[in-house]
């Protein structure tokens, strides 16, 4: 490779849309994207859904594949591992060669945390992070089997409406008093523990675990006898390689507002970066979007132009062909206005005097849209008008606030 090139560690969305990006931006110099996957470059959120109840294939959720690749003039090298970083001669040594870079994008990611505990029912106890852990479960799944999803956060959530639109007997076990208790509030735990319920998830909240031959006994009181087990108990950052040559790491890559590293000469992205925050300490980011604006920044820096504004967190999850949907920041403490516009369909609003500050919604996709839009805009709201579900969202806002 020529001194002018850029090399990406990580076969992953964030890796393939930087890449993009930066021919996108004119980049002239070589890029090369490094994965330890076999497949190129594929979105995640489907691995948990449509993928595993096979009403997608792994090519559609592909999002660049060799012929795009090639078009783009990017090098792709799948099945090939990093085994370390040279940052004083800025090269990278894999199991298949040396390579040399101008700039290093660390797009690393995560791998999901094992359930070691579990071992001992001697039941298949499978994972969701890859396409391979995909088509583990997918095997798994067939009408009348019975699964427990240990961990009741969005991804045991989406495997357990999986399993149970496929006909299957689900048991979630969540250690939390609430699902999703780490990232929801509890008007929204409620709302997700009434959706699943509704559709026969058997739901085990606050649950003490014992492990033991054949499954599980919660509490000391309830067995379930499992035909094999989901560990969706969150990720753990491939921020290994970085730590080895030097870069700081605290539960991921540390980084600035822009991504970039304390060696001006590396990046990181995606899941596996962790961005330093003025007050202290560090917050890492798992979502769809977060890997493209990690990206899309990153490519932005090295193609020297400026970079787009920062965004307003935003996630989604599908369930039960329900759409759930979370922008902004949501918390407890907020003034929560809940708008209730059929059996299906609601939001929660967040405020704090009067300003809306986080959403979430189940269906109700334009009205979150519309809020979505005003966040960040120090938008204030009537409340009694908001949960009016008579009056359109409009009819809330104050009058000295403009309506977009």
């Amino acid at each position: 490779m020529t001194a002018k090139s850029v090399v990406i560690v990580g076969g992953g969305q964030a890796a393939a849309v930087c890449a993009m990006a930066l021919r996108e931006r004119d980049y002239k110099g070589e890029i090369l994207i490094i994965g330890d996957e076999v497949h190129p470059p594929y979105e995640r959120p489907e691995l948990s859904k449509k993928l595993v109840t096979g009403e997608c294939s792994l090519e559609s959720v592909t999002i660049l594949n060799d012929v795009r690749a090639r078009e783009c003039g990017i090098r792709l090298l799948t099945g090939c591992t990093v085994q370390a970083i040279d940052r004083a001669a800025r090269t990278v040594q894999t199991n298949t060669g040396v390579f040399g870079y101008d700039r290093l994008v660390l797009a690393t990611g995560g791998r999901a945390r094992r359930l070691e505990q579990a071992v001992a029912t001697g039941l298949p106890v499978l994972t969701i992070r890859t396409a391979a852990d995909a088509e583990l479960l997918r095997q798994q799944i067939r009408p009348g089997s019975h699964v427990a999803v240990i961990g009741g956060g969005w991804l045991g959530l989406e495997v357990a409406a999986s399993c149970r639109q496929a006909d299957m007997q689900v048991d979630v076990v969540e250690a939390s008093a609430r699902l999703c208790s780490r990232v929801a509030p509890p008007v929204l735990s409620r709302t997700l523990e009434t959706l699943h319920a509704q559709n026969g998830v058997r739901l085990h909240c606050g649950a003490v675990i014992g492990y033991e031959p054949g499954g599980l006994v919660i509490n000391a009181t309830t067995e379930i006898r499992p035909d094999f087990l989901v560990a969706a108990i969150g990720m753990e950052t491939n921020d290994e390689l970085a730590a080895r040559t030097g870069l700081a790491t605290e539960r991921g890559i540390l980084v600035d507002d822009l991504f970039q590293t304390e060696d001006p000469h590396i990046l990181a992205i995606g899941d596996c970066a962790a961005r330093r925050m003025p007050e202290g300490g560090a917050v890492r980011l798992e979502s769809w979007q977060n890997a493209n604006h990690s990206a899309l920044v990153a490519a932005c820096q090295i193609a020297d132009v400026t970079p787009p504004s920062a965004e307003i967190p935003w996630f989604w999850s599908d369930q039960f062909g329900k759409k759930l949907q979370m922008a902004g920041n949501l918390s407890a403490d907020d003034d929560i206005i809940e708008r209730i516009t059929g059996p299906d369909e609601r939001m929660g609003l967040h405020l704090r005097d009067e300003v809306i500050v986080g959403v979430w919604a189940l269906g109700s996709v334009r009205d979150f849209a519309q809020v979505r839009r005003w966040l960040g805009q120090q938008t204030r709201v009537c409340a009694t008008r908001l949960s009016d579900p008579s009056l359109p969202l409009k009819a809330a806002l104050m009058p000295e606030i403009p309506s977009s």
